[in-house]
């Protein structure tokens, strides 16, 4: 929106936001589009050496984290079945 309302006001927000062309040889394209595409690459190639980020841990398990007791308490907390009253 504060695009638009800049638009027809300020010339320099058009040369700001105009596509900037690389040319290579024959190769053309824009640095949205290079940096676009790198971008996806280095997605891509995450997901392929994580296989799909479940190689990807945290600082602590999910059994680890099912063990941890609340700071500050030497018991678990209460819990509650489905439908109980806390």
């Amino acid at each position: 929106m504060v695009l638009v309302l800049l638009w027809g006001r300020f010339p320099f927000v058009k040369r700001l936001v105009r596509p900037r062309e690389v040319t290579i040889g024959p190769w053309r394209n824009t640095w949205t589009g290079i940096i676009g595409g790198a971008l996806t690459i280095a997605v891509g190639a995450l997901l392929l050496v994580t296989a799909g980020t479940t190689e990807v841990s945290g600082i602590l398990g999910a059994s680890n984290q099912a063990d941890e007791r609340p700071e500050g308490s030497g018991e678990y907390p209460e819990r509650y079945e489905a439908g109980d009253e806390p």
